[in-house]
């Protein structure tokens, strides 16, 4: 049984607080072997926490029973930290403990110094003042996390659940880590080094849905066996008509309520605000709940063919030696690059040429052109075409909406 406490104070930051509990509170029957986690509080005072919503939590004098500590988040003003906090929180880790921080928790780890040469990253809004603050800190912009085993950052809001991810892995193995991510309707892999934000926006035309309802994939026997009058609907993300809504399980809640903020305020606003959550701003309704290739034991020649090819995206990479570095003949290539990802090889690469066009347009002041040669487009007039085609924006329009410079 390996042990978590999840750090609380007056105002946490309530969705990290809240992918922390989901992530290592709650009871997991089906393995025989979980965590055992406790909410708790070093200074007793009375917590109150986003919207006014006020907690109670397990008041300890001491992290010593405890093999992980979670932090959610922390002020990112400076302020004094409380004494039993840094007390509890430098023993902890002196004692070779692992501490994990979500958003901006980072900033309790990097105030205590146990950052200091180290790699760390926060959710992106805080880069400027936390690179600032804390200049022995070797800062990494545009991953989802950073984790060493002992230390672990994740970038704000979503990107927890990423980190939380890969500890379970870490800790049970890929195919516990693969049910996790199955019961939280979440990818079972985005790797911490891709970009903060590199998802396909949203565009301005709202989905059509009937008066139909879902919810989490493991009630759907119970659901449609007490509600036999519902028109239930299977692997979706979320039913919404505009007057009532329903979203399959936890992170599914997100895009519902993405797609609410995006029919109220425009599709600008609520690609903004799942740039806030480091959340993808459309996982369209009408997807299977759970459909991403899960995380592999082994990475085998396949895989590192695709790790090749992720690292040599500015060059002109052919198909068919793609199959040889898989040690693969080009017909049994393409059919493992089908049954794995339902896309061609061809197509894969596209997909990953706009995704490293993107986090180009994001945080470089190139040109045009420029970027389309380091994302191994033959010319910009390519890259627009796929851009068109795939997003329905211009390269420029992006640069516009998410250029954060």
């Amino acid at each position: 049984m390996y042990r978590v406490a999840i750090l609380t104070f007056d105002h946490v930051a309530l969705f990290e607080l809240s992918c922390a509990v989901e992530l290592f509170g709650l009871p997991r029957p089906e393995f025989d072997n979980w965590y055992k986690c406790h909410v708790v509080s070093l200074t007793g005072e009375t917590i109150t926490s986003t919207a006014g919503l006020r907690l109670v939590s397990r008041l300890v004098k001491s992290l010593k029973d405890y093999e992980m500590l979670v932090v959610p988040s922390w002020p990112t003003d400076g302020r004094e930290i409380p004494e039993p906090i840094a007390r509890e929180v430098l023993e902890f880790y002196g004692r070779g403990k692992r501490i994990l921080s979500f958003c901006s928790g980072a900033f309790l780890l990097a105030q205590l110094g146990l950052l200091n040469g180290k790699k760390g990253t926060t959710h992106w809004k805080y880069a400027d003042i936390f690179k600032a603050s804390f200049p022995d800190v070797k800062y990494v912009p545009d991953v989802l996390y950073q984790y060493d085993g002992t230390l672990g950052c994740s970038a704000g809001s979503s990107a927890a659940i990423d980190l939380g991810i890969e500890v379970i892995r870490s800790d049970f193995g890929y195919h516990v880590a693969n049910k996790v991510a199955r019961q939280l309707v979440m990818s079972a892999h985005r790797k911490g080094g891709q970009t903060q934000y590199a998802e396909t926006p949203v565009q301005n035309e709202p989905g059509q849905f009937g008066k139909k309802g879902t919810t989490h994939w493991k009630y759907a026997d119970i659901f449609k066996a007490s509600f036999p009058d519902v028109k239930y609907v299977p692997d979706v993300l979320y039913q919404y008509d505009g007057t009532l809504g329903c979203s399959a399980g936890s992170s599914a809640a997100i895009d519902l309520g993405i797609e609410v903020i995006r029919s109220d305020f425009g599709y600008h606003v609520a690609n903004k605000v799942a740039r806030q959550l480091v959340m993808s701003a459309h996982r369209k309704g009408g997807q299977t709940q759970y459909a991403e290739t899960p995380v592999q034991n082994e990475p085998g020649q396949f895989a590192k063919a695709l790790d090749w090819a992720m690292q040599n995206l500015h060059e002109p990479i052919d198909i068919t030696l793609l199959a040889n570095k898989a040690n693969m003949s080009r017909r049994t290539f393409d059919r493992k690059f089908r049954a794995d990802f339902n896309l061609s090889p061809k197509e894969w690469l596209v997909h990953q040429r706009l995704n490293l066009s993107k986090t180009l347009l994001e945080n470089k002041n190139l040109n045009i052109e420029t970027i389309a040669g380091l994302a191994g487009f033959e010319n910009s007039t390519t890259m627009r075409h796929h851009f068109s085609k795939k997003l329905g924006i211009s390269p420029s329009q992006y640069r516009e909406q998410f250029y954060r410079f």
